[in-house]
């Protein structure tokens, strides 16, 4: 049974969605379940063999097999809430210190900059 599993990648991807796990996350488990309940070392070869071979276009396969895609989908999210805090701090902290207000003004720039393109790939994806 689990032998059959490293080479049917659509198990492996229902496994995924089941568990909500990513791809080698899902072949570590069976590699220790091969290793410590199986004893397989023919699947422990196996699945070292194919570890780095993720099957491409994971998001068509998931919807080929009817699941829920958004697993494998980027998640576009770009969160620099805790630099921001920590800029703002040493701003307030530092008052006579004039770079710490440069830094926020270039790291205001680049985050506009960051969020700009993160809203074009999130809408080239749809």
């Amino acid at each position: 049974m689990v032998k059959i599993v490293i080479q049917q990648p659509n198990r492996i991807i229902k496994c995924m969605d089941v568990y909500k796990a990513p791809y080698k996350t899902v072949l570590i488990q069976l590699y220790e379940d091969a290793l410590l309940k199986y004893d397989d070392s023919n699947l422990r070869k196996s699945i070292l063999n194919n570890f780095d071979n993720q099957p491409e276009n994971l998001i068509g396969k998931f919807e080929e097999l009817g699941l829920d895609s958004e697993l494998v989908k980027p998640s576009y999210i770009f969160d620099t809430g805790d630099l921001e805090k920590r800029i703002v701090k040493n701003i307030k902290g530092n008052p006579e210190v004039t770079y710490h207000e440069d830094n926020y003004k270039h790291f205001l720039n680049i985050k506009r900059t960051v969020k700009k393109l993160v809203e074009d790939l999130s809408y080239d994806n749809r």
